[in-house]
């Protein structure tokens, strides 16, 4: 039976429209498709509670302004390890991001902007995986969490906040389940300029910061340990040409020092127990700093020591100077605790992530 012209046009139309809205897929950052982003990073829920935003940046998102995204996939790192599957409950939630990666905040609040779609909301399956030594692994479902949204977000433009929270499914832990991230080569540098004192911290070492933050618009985190409950102080200034012991300068602390020439700033911190329990001897301070993603802070130079004061002790001194360059990943990631309201925050790494779009 022969068809008439209309019938055949409206079998045509029907055809190409499916075509056109058939899934597509688009990598970030592109060029870890096929060579992997060197890195990995763990995903929510895996083996423990875990928030994760991760900040994408416009420049890597601008051939899907417009369109709407109906899922996500992380793929598993390349390495010459089997994975055990299994399963945790997410809760995913997109946004327009507040800002992008290099001015994001270490709160998620912060980063989540005037449109929050809550996308997805219920069980994920972690693949039982192979070993995948040498060749990078294809986005198949024997290698990666996909995610398929049941309330799509169309997409803008601008930076985009991708906000995960995962807990394990009761007897279905993976243990190990690490997925491709990419990671950005560029970083700060640090000199010890004094040792510390007065804690069973290594050498006297109970302060310490990644060279990686230390990069404009990074968001270097110093970490300070000492007694739990107990109050110090955290000094930034110039660093001093050799230590000079506090006895000197009237403090009745022998063999502790000042590693600073002069003081700019002071920031009072609060030493909290460790977490897990066995940790609970041990106090950990936090610092959060933010440097300007501005050419201004290349090469830019601090000193920074913290004190205890109930005893009276020192930390080692770090100067820090930041690298004379931008970080090119354009992304963040930060990662925390659900209940916690913040994280900690990096632009040296994030996922390797496919995006589904229509």
């Amino acid at each position: 039976m022969q068809r008439s012209p209309l019938v055949l046009f409206a079998v045509l139309g029907t055809w190409s429209l499916g075509l056109c809205q058939s899934p597509k897929h688009m990598v970030v950052p592109a060029h870890c498709d096929p060579l992997g982003g060197g890195s990995h990073f763990w995903l929510p829920g895996g083996s423990a509670d875990l928030r994760q935003q991760t900040i994408v940046g416009a420049s890597h998102l601008t051939a899907l302004v417009g369109r709407t995204l109906t899922a996500l996939e992380w793929r598993r790192k390349p390495v010459a390890e089997a994975y055990a599957g299994g399963q945790a409950t997410w809760t995913i939630t997109l946004s327009t991001a507040a800002n992008a990666p290099l001015r994001c905040s270490h709160v998620f609040a912060a980063n989540i902007g005037p449109n929050p779609t809550q996308v997805f909301s219920g069980p994920v399956t972690f693949p039982a995986s192979s070993a995948a030594a040498g060749a990078i692994p294809a986005w198949s479902p024997a290698t990666s969490v996909r995610v398929v949204f049941t309330t799509p977000f169309v997409y803008l433009g601008g930076p985009l906040c991708i906000d995960v929270v995962g807990q394990p499914i009761a007897g279905m832990h993976t243990g190990w389940w690490v997925a491709d991230a990419a990671f950005d080569s560029v970083s700060g540098s640090q000199v010890e300029r004094s040792t510390g004192c007065g804690s069973n911290y290594a050498q006297g070492r109970w302060m310490h910061v990644a060279n990686r933050d230390l990069v404009p618009g990074g968001h270097p985190e110093f970490v300070i340990g000492h007694t739990p409950g107990s109050p110090g102080l955290v000094l930034f200034g110039p660093a001093a040409s050799q230590p000079v012991p506090l006895p000197l300068l009237g403090v009745p602390a022998p063999g502790c020092n000042l590693g600073l020439a002069g003081i700019d700033t002071v920031m009072p911190v609060l030493f909290t127990p460790m977490i897990p329990p066995p940790l609970a001897a041990y106090g950990e301070a936090w610092v959060h700093l933010w440097i300007p993603d501005s050419p201004a802070m290349f090469g830019a130079t601090v000193a920074t020591q913290s004190f205890h004061i109930a005893s009276l002790t020192s930390s080692n001194t770090i100067e820090w100077t930041v690298a004379s360059a931008f970080p090119q990943l354009d992304m963040a990631s930060i990662d925390g605790v659900p209940a916690s309201p913040d994280g900690h925050l990096s632009t040296a790494i994030a996922h390797v992530l496919r995006i589904e779009h229509q």
